[in-house]
């Protein structure tokens, strides 16, 4: 179990600032890095990483999507 948790990417650690540092590491133009953002942008349970997701990837269509559909108050207001 160490072993699996010493090899784990830093975005999915289970503290959330360091998943959040980790987003700066991720660059939104290789496949893999946005599929990750991506990833974290819509379903992290933090909303500070989620939002770090969402301004590492700058798009214009994922902050339309979330400004009609988030839950989450905080992410909906910046969205709009």
């Amino acid at each position: 179990m160490i072993f699996k948790s010493l090899f784990r990417p830093k975005y999915q650690h289970t503290d959330p600032k360091i998943r959040q540092a980790a987003v700066k590491d991720l660059d939104p133009t290789l496949a893999e890095h946005k599929t990750q953002l991506h990833e974290m942008a819509f379903n992290d349970e933090n909303l500070n990483v989620r939002l770090a997701a969402l301004d590492r990837l700058d798009s214009f269509a994922l902050w339309w999507k979330l400004a009609q559909t988030e839950k989450q108050e905080r992410i909906h207001k910046r969205a709009q």
